[in-house]
């Protein structure tokens, strides 16, 4: 996969997941049993993984994410 298909996705991630603020769009870019890692917190499992993006977007409720 070249770099330009793989921002396509990163920005399709962002757009349709945390700007759309479609949790259910996780399954189109995750499997069921993914592993999140981040600042000092551990997600597992897509529906965990829902979980945490909806409490993102609760918290950022009036922000876009940007990814370049």
């Amino acid at each position: 996969m070249s770099s330009t298909q793989n921002s396509t996705i990163a920005r399709n991630f962002v757009e349709e997941i945390f700007n759309a603020r479609s949790t259910e769009a996780a399954k189109n870019f995750v499997t069921p049993d993914i592993v999140y890692h981040g600042m000092g917190e551990e997600v597992n499992g897509i529906e965990e993984f829902k979980k945490w993006v909806s409490e993102d977007l609760r918290v950022s409720r009036h922000e876009d994410h940007n990814i370049r």
